[in-house]
């Protein structure tokens, strides 16, 4: 282990942080037999084939092949260093950890954009707080009565108009241009060699993710100009446009406190609402909500209210935004504001109590889409009612839980005066539901197939979840028997095992944060052995007995003719012998083996 951190130290923070709950506060899992299942993070899908034990503190996406322990599962989603999510679980577990430095080998690659973004925002807010070129920035923030602690709760900053000032401050960070650009921060000069600073003269505001560490920027001009009004931070390994909601971090315990998020679209609504004390609420940065978007604030809410801008494409934005909402299981509503307004511009004139008053009464997705279905489709005719049903039926299709499905299906049946029938069948056209097992359920506790690796994997699963058969298998398995090099390094590991029995996967994965061979670990510890397993090891043991003498036979074979070829007949009768005694030895292990 790099550092100064102790194995066992480390082993106690994985065990004092339970694998179930740490997932929880990202991924919203129900409990399916012994484990828990749920929508992969790492990985866009309708059907659950993220599934996590809380037997072997373990998870595995049968999807992707994600798969881990606690540790792991920070590093993929949160995009920490080894060293960072252990200090990150100790301090979630109330363990001190020794005064160390830090190694080098620890650091995510994603680190250093980290430290660039950090240093970036700290940067910006101090212009804005005490720089003599951001007078008008401040005069912008007083205007929309933005306070004091709204400005340091989120962190807003200045960019001034000069063309290398984050660069210079950068530098006496040691934090090179080179990382500046890779962060997204900075520009290449085009007619010459070096960098420039991306944001420049503008309002900025710093983008966290749900852990509170900036991953980009927004920036706002100040004076009217031909310029684009909005410039934000390209995509970075960091940052990945429509997969984060602008003030999440500030917002979650609001929201989770409610059960209901508000989002809304821009920087400045949601800075408005949150100063006028609507707290639960969340931006999608001037975008149409994404399905990633409304998976993450599944987490937190159960209810979402979208309050777009009032003209036509907003209406628009937020009718897709109710149908991503209905996917990812979250009870969707949307609130119609008056023509020409936006979130902030309504709770500036019209007041707190007034837009929570409107938010009260906020429309069901049903009766949102259906009251705009009016205004475009004529319910007159049979082909437009046919359009509106089918338009419906896609939207209704889109609730996984069959009893709400059910319900909901009843209800726009009775509001638009059709057969219910008629609706079910526009469901069933636009989302043929499977019968028969989930896709977890067809992915977990299947026995592997058979075959050269598929037996080697077979073993492996078996011993893992069995380690009391480890002593067996040492005194007649090698690591050179698998022909896999991943199987190769693991079952070295199983065959290094002192007599005590194996250690628990979970904790084997301590040692493997670099390795890439946790993936495979936690995907061998779900697949179920059907059948006696002392008989099934001996049986796999069998199998690999007879692959070796067959190995040793064709060696033998090759050395046979050598010898006929040299006239040795002592070595040719030597060797004959031995070509028997393997033969028997095989059709001995042949008949009994897989």
């Amino acid at each position: 282990m790099p550092g100064r951190i102790s194995e066992d130290l480390i082993e106690e923070i994985r065990a004092s942080n339970d694998i179930v709950g740490l997932i929880s506060e990202y991924v919203p899992l129900k409990k399916q037999g012994k484990n828990y299942v749920g929508l992969c993070p790492f990985h866009q899908e309708k059907k659950p084939s993220f599934s996590v034990s809380p037997q072997r503190q373990i998870f595995h996406c049968f999807g992707c092949g994600m798969g881990g322990n606690v540790f792991k599962f920070l590093m993929e989603y949160q995009k920490m260093g080894f060293l960072d999510a252990v200090k990150y679980l100790a301090e979630r577990a109330h363990i001190a950890l020794p005064a160390r430095s830090r190694d080098p080998e620890g650091r995510s690659q994603y680190e250093p954009l980290y430290e660039a973004n950090h240093v970036a925002a700290a940067h910006y807010h101090q212009q804005l707080l005490e720089g003599i070129e951001a007078e008008k920035a401040r005069q912008y923030m007083k205007q929309r009565d933005f306070s004091d602690q709204l400005i340091q709760t989120f962190r807003l900053g200045y960019a001034p108009p000069g063309w290398d000032g984050l660069i210079k401050r950068a530098a006496r960070h040691s934090i090179s241009p080179e990382i500046l650009f890779k962060a997204g921060l900075v520009l290449k000069r085009e007619a010459s060699e070096g960098y420039y600073d991306r944001f420049r003269d503008r309002l900025i505001f710093p983008i966290a993710n749900v852990s509170g560490k900036f991953i980009a920027f927004g920036g706002r001009i100040l004076r009217e100009t031909e310029e684009v009004k909005y410039i934000n931070s390209p995509e970075t390994p960091l940052y990945q446009k429509g997969q984060t909601l602008y003030g999440l971090f500030q917002s979650k315990e609001a929201i989770r406190k409610a059960g209901v998020a508000i989002i809304v679209e821009g920087y400045t609504d949601l800075l408005s609402l949150f100063q006028a004390g609507i707290k639960n609420v969340v931006a999608s940065l001037g975008t149409s909500l994404t399905s990633h978007q409304s998976r993450l604030l599944s987490r937190y809410a159960q209810e979402a209210i979208i309050v777009y801008d009032a003209d036509a494409a907003g209406i628009a934005a937020a009718q897709r935004g109710l149908d991503l909402l209905l996917a990812a299981g979250i009870t969707a509503k949307a609130l119609s504001l008056p023509p020409g307004h936006d979130p902030d511009q309504v709770v500036r004139e019209k007041g707190r109590e007034y837009l929570v008053g409107r938010l009260q009464d906020a429309e069901s997705f049903l009766d949102f889409k259906l009251r705009h279905l009016v205004g475009r489709v004529d319910f007159s005719s049979v082909d437009g009612k046919a359009e509106a049903v089918e338009e419906m039926g896609r939207t209704i299709g889109l609730i996984d839980d069959p009893i709400r499905r059910g319900l909901f299906l009843r209800e726009v049946a009775e509001k638009m005066a059709v057969d219910e029938r008629l609706v079910a069948l526009a469901v069933e056209k636009s989302f043929p539901r499977k019968r028969g097992k989930s896709e977890i359920e067809a992915q977990v506790g299947e026995v592997l197939p058979r075959g050269t690796e598929s037996v080697e994997r077979s073993l492996l699963a078996l011993l893992l979840q069995n380690p009391n058969l480890i002593s067996q298998a040492q005194t007649r398995l090698s690591a050179d028997d698998f022909s896999n090099e991943g199987h190769r390094k693991v079952a070295e590991l199983f065959l290094e095992a002192d007599g005590k029995g194996f250690v628990e996967p979970a904790k084997l994965m301590n040692s493997m944060a670099t390795s890439g061979l946790e993936s495979l670990i936690s995907e061998l510890c779900f697949v179920k052995a059907a059948g006696q397993v002392e008989r099934m090891l001996e049986d796999y043991l069998r199998y690999f007995e007879g692959k070796r003498l067959l190995r040793e036979e064709q060696q033998i074979r090759k050395q046979l003719q050598a010898a006929v070829n040299g006239g040795n007949e002592a070595l040719v009768c030597q060797l004959t012998q031995r070509l028997n005694e393997i033969a028997q030895q095989r059709y001995k292990s042949i008949s009994t083996s897989l």
